[in-house]
């Protein structure tokens, strides 16, 4: 464990000592996911990371990043991952359907997270303006 590595606009972490971690996090900092030991999305970007398949991790990343910012709705989420299962079949990489719903159900989680996530912030600068006027 340990690894760190620039893959394109992202740097790719694996990390922890009991529990093995993944992120994805752009160069500036101003995105990350991470999935932990046991998610089929941290077995699948760890063996990509460890391959040295950049070619794949790439847009696995871009993605994720799409996916958890950007596109919001679940049609569009499964047709992005049939893209993506696709491409990653023709480098000789193949995700069963199974492993596919479980990226779907792991994404969704981090998107339901990430509302929640930017709910309570903007709660916390409602209150805090409130309290300043």
């Amino acid at each position: 464990m340990g690894i760190k590595k620039q893959v394109g606009n992202f740097i790719v972490k694996e990390y922890g000592e009991k529990v093995s971690r993944l992120k994805f996090e752009s160069v500036s900092g101003t995105w990350s996911a991470s999935w932990s030991m046991g998610t089929d999305m941290h077995a699948f970007g760890v063996n990509l990371l460890h391959e040295e398949r950049e070619e794949l991790l790439e847009p696995l990343i871009v993605a994720n990043y799409l996916v958890g910012n950007v596109m919001l709705d679940a049609e569009g989420l499964m047709a992005l991952f049939q893209v993506y299962k696709d491409f990653a079949e023709r480098q000789g990489v193949s995700l069963d359907d199974e492993e596919d719903e479980e990226i779907i159900k792991e994404m969704k989680r981090y998107h339901e997270a990430k509302e929640i996530t930017d709910e309570a912030e903007s709660e916390k600068t409602d209150d805090s303006t409130t309290e300043a006027g």
